[in-house]
């Protein structure tokens, strides 16, 4: 079975969105009914998460993330 592999590695600029302090961003990636979530970080508009997540195709002409 292939395997896509996907690597979040971050963002720049998120707007804030809390009244007090600073937001604590994560990412979130989907494929079929598996999902995977960064770990968050703390405090910051522009996260860099370097997380690979591994998902496995059943059929590649189709899948969508």
């Amino acid at each position: 079975m292939p395997i896509l592999e996907v690597k979040v590695v971050g963002a720049k600029n998120l707007p804030n969105t809390e009244s007090f302090g600073m937001i604590d961003p994560y990412a979130q990636v989907q494929l079929g009914d598996k999902t995977y979530a960064t770990q968050p970080v703390d405090n910051t508009q522009s996260p860099a998460w370097n997380e690979t997540f591994r998902f496995q195709i059943a059929d590649e002409n189709s899948a969508r993330l």
